[in-house]
């Protein structure tokens, strides 16, 4: 339950990525969960993928001891992937021909 918390948390972050322009800004929240409230902002490093630095997003809640970190890759033709990083996983959100999966 607590796993099936963290990516439906994680999951509502990326959508507030998509919809906001952040630099300075921090956006906080409440993920819904039981993580508690949140806090999202620009990371001050880049996420290292495949070789290539890409805009970080870090993200700390109420609830979990480690940051969790969004890497955004560059768009495909119709949708966004990212990568989500914490201690201990990672998993990439990937899209291809009308489909996002894990």
């Amino acid at each position: 339950m607590k796993t099936s918390g963290k990516i439906l948390s994680v999951i509502f972050a990326l959508v507030l990525l998509s919809s906001f322009t952040l630099s300075a800004t921090t956006v906080v929240g409440y993920s819904q969960s039981d993580m508690g409230k949140y806090w999202l902002k620009k990371a001050a490093n880049h996420m290292v993928v495949d070789g290539q630095e890409v805009d970080t997003y870090v993200i700390h809640y109420d609830n979990l001891e480690t940051p969790v970190y969004v890497g955004i890759l560059k768009p495909h033709k119709d949708c966004t992937e990212f990568v989500v990083r914490s201690d201990g996983f990672e998993v990439l959100y990937t899209c291809r021909k009308g489909k996002f999966g894990i």
